[in-house]
């Protein structure tokens, strides 16, 4: 980076990871201040930040940094960021490496390890860019005692993050796998959702409607109404995907991210019930059209 910028490593008196002047200044060397009162692993990813700031063509001018920054009301600046953090992310965790130790371990947690200890990022960033890079169906939690819980799911995932700690045991119990990792005083949780499911050939031979009665006749009394809401618009929505596959694996893995779940995934009219009414709706749209 020297080649592009001189660096500084400073204690920055306010509240800032790095700042980085003179971007694309004529005749003018960029100049990076680098926060030295944030431990190790952060001054490495503001580095790689702060070299984004300075290669980035459109960052100009002067720019100070916060590398956890969430969107607010100055988009340009705040887009900026998001650009200098996924510089960084790639620059010291390229996508395609942390695709292959996770293909090699088949583990969220051993792969974590892996990344963390040879790239010597932040367990946190690391997290970040390894959620980006697993297949969909991975939901995270990382929680810390000094910090709000942080959820994350990967691309394509369908079912929701179990928000609160009471949900960690049901997801425990609906997931197909899960992954756990205590590193540097944080502690991790993944589930796997399987997003693929085989449509069932059995079919129903009651009204539907006793069917659903039927089948949330063992929600407590406070939830049914609510199960019922919800399974109703669940479906609703998926009728309108593309194939009725896809409609199908969608209503799966939203069923099982809602609270729920448990009362109603083991009932064995449920998934016939789900591909009756499923087809049922597709067939009105198809004539309604």
């Amino acid at each position: 980076m020297l080649r592009f910028a001189s660096i500084e490593f400073t204690p920055i008196p306010f509240n800032a990871d790095g700042i980085s002047v003179k971007l694309k200044s004529p005749d003018q060397r960029p100049h990076v201040i680098i926060n030295s009162d944030n431990p190790p692993t952060r001054q490495k990813f503001t580095l790689a930040h702060e070299f984004g700031h300075v290669l980035i063509p459109w960052h100009v001018g002067t720019i100070c940094s916060h590398i956890d920054s969430a969107p607010s009301e100055d988009s340009e600046y705040y887009s900026q960021e998001g650009e200098a953090n996924r510089f960084a992310s790639e620059l010291l965790v390229p996508t395609g490496w942390v695709e292959q130790v996770f293909q090699s371990h088949q583990d969220p947690a051993e792969t974590l390890k892996e990344v963390v200890f040879t790239s010597k990022i932040s367990p946190q960033a690391a997290t970040i860019k390894l959620m980006q890079c697993l297949p969909p169906g991975f939901l995270c939690v990382e929680r810390n005692p000094q910090a709000p819980p942080q959820y994350y799911r990967s691309p394509g995932t369908i079912t929701a993050a179990p928000y609160g700690e009471e949900r960690f045991k049901q997801y425990d119990q609906l997931a197909d796998k899960w992954f756990s990792l205590v590193l540097d005083h944080n502690r991790y949780r993944w589930w796997y959702f399987s997003q693929n499911h085989s449509i069932p050939t059995v079919a129903i031979e009651r009204p539907w409607r006793d069917v659903l009665v039927d089948i949330l006749k063992h929600v407590p009394d406070n939830q049914r109404f609510h199960a019922q809401q919800s399974l109703n618009g669940i479906i609703s929505v998926a009728s309108s995907r593309q194939t009725l596959k896809d409609a199908y694996n969608y209503i799966v893995c939203r069923i099982r991210g809602n609270d729920y779940a448990t009362y109603v995934i083991d009932h064995p009219d449920l998934y016939p019930f789900l591909i009756a009414r499923l087809k049922e709706l597709r067939h009105k749209k198809v004539m309604k059209t």
